[in-house]
């Protein structure tokens, strides 16, 4: 059964590290390491200094150095030439290295599953960080813990940790085990979804690289912005669990900023009866011209395969298909990623490589294969194992995908 727990049983503060301090757990932290890696983190990435040829602070181990060679100076995330930038401050990785996705920057040795996820926050200038989670984890406050075979959603409200209005697109999401999701809202004036993710270890776009033709992207936001953060957890095991998550929000240049990015959410609605195989299916018409920059559906376990394609004319485009609902594909759009094919025969997840541009008149269509093998009727909960849910979800610039679009259930 879902519970809520209220905006008044939560608190915010600054701190200058991954865990919290001593008197708070739910944290918007400014403070880092230099390029917001830890040199000394095991299975960390170095940070790259910039300007012309800039050096990588070494690594411990486990971690990649990624040499500066023709870095390129500022503070912003670029590519360029000789190879794809890493966090950082603006370097360029050296030809035919790949930095690999921020881990265990924290030095955390506690009894919980899941240390390894915690990471450090950019340094203040950068970016800011959203901690959830305890103040002692040898003693952790009952809001964190989850008891084996519970279920919660919550929302946590915190505010943005940018005093000035700052634009990022970068964004890094990791979380401990057994959690179902992280959704970022604006909790000011109109609610707007900032990014979000249902895998434990996600970053956006990958590994913080931009490629060429989005450094003129951005996502804006106020100063001081009230946020809420809604967390899913379901503790599976046998044991209890703790709720933390950490995420990372690093800023644009805003002199590169020459158009926004938004997300996409589109929720189809519910009404499965039990023992009933259905599929459901969202067509959402475009009405001005843009791009997809990264897509992926967000499902319950009672869902075997997630599909999104790009309906022009007749052509049918096949952009995604994801067949893992505890950690399903996200598939990114850009000239620096190659994504594998997907093969439903082998329910091997996959998707499109390429730009994927959207124009007026264009469709975007998102499929879900649903079987309600339980007594309850699918109405749309955050419940994972006793619900379902079928949202098209990603980041657009341009064109714009509706929230609201024409649905239809097929029983099969």
């Amino acid at each position: 059964m879902i519970k809520k727990i209220s905006a008044g049983m939560l608190a915010l503060a600054l701190v200058h590290g991954c865990g919290g301090d001593a008197n708070n757990g739910t944290d918007v932290v400014a403070p880092g390491i230099a390029g917001g890696i830890a040199p000394a983190a095991t299975g960390g990435v170095a940070a790259v200094a910039p300007g012309a040829g800039g050096a990588a602070v070494p690594t411990g181990t486990g971690g990649s150095t990624v040499a500066g060679a023709g870095g390129v100076a500022g503070n912003d995330m670029q590519a360029g030439t000789g190879g794809a930038v890493a966090m950082g401050t603006g370097g360029v990785a050296a030809p035919g290295t790949k930095p690999a996705m921020a881990m265990d920057e924290c030095g955390l040795n506690t009894k919980w599953e899941g240390d390894e996820y915690c990471i450090k926050p950019p340094p203040p200038d950068q970016g800011f960080q959203i901690h959830i989670g305890p103040s002692n984890y040898d003693n952790p406050e009952p809001k964190y813990v989850l008891a084996p075979g519970a279920e919660v959603t919550e929302d946590w409200p915190v505010v943005s940790g940018n005093t000035t209005a700052k634009q990022y697109y970068f964004r890094q999401y990791r979380m401990r085990p057994h959690s179902h999701h992280v959704i970022v809202y604006s909790a000011g004036g109109i609610p707007r979804r900032l990014g979000g993710s249902q895998n434990l270890a996600k970053d956006n776009p990958e590994l913080g690289i931009i490629a060429p033709e989005n450094q003129g992207i951005g996502m804006p936001m106020a100063a001081n912005s009230p946020l809420s953060i809604s967390l899913h957890y379901i503790n599976l095991s046998d044991k209890p669990i703790l709720k933390e998550v950490w995420i990372n929000f690093w800023y644009r240049d805003p002199s590169l900023v020459k158009e926004s990015a938004k997300e996409m959410f589109s929720f189809a609605p519910m009404n499965i009866a039990p023992g009933t195989h259905i599929l459901v299916r969202g067509t959402c018409p475009i009405t001005q011209a843009g791009r997809i920059l990264t897509l992926y559906g967000h499902v319950h376990a009672n869902n075997s395969r997630f599909s999104a394609w790009r309906v022009r004319g007749a052509e049918k485009l096949l952009l995604h298909e994801s067949f893992n609902w505890e950690e399903p594909l996200i598939t990114e759009f850009s000239s620096l990623v190659t994504n594998s094919p997907s093969d439903a025969s082998k329910k091997i997840s996959g998707g499109y490589t390429g730009d994927v541009d959207l124009l007026p008149g264009d469709s975007m269509v998102f499929e879900c294969d649903i079987t309600n093998k339980t007594t309850n009727v699918f109405v749309g909960q955050n419940e994972a194992l006793n619900d379902e849910m079928c949202i098209l979800v990603g980041d657009s610039v341009g064109a714009a995908v509706p929230a609201l679009c024409q649905y239809t259930n097929t029983p099969i």
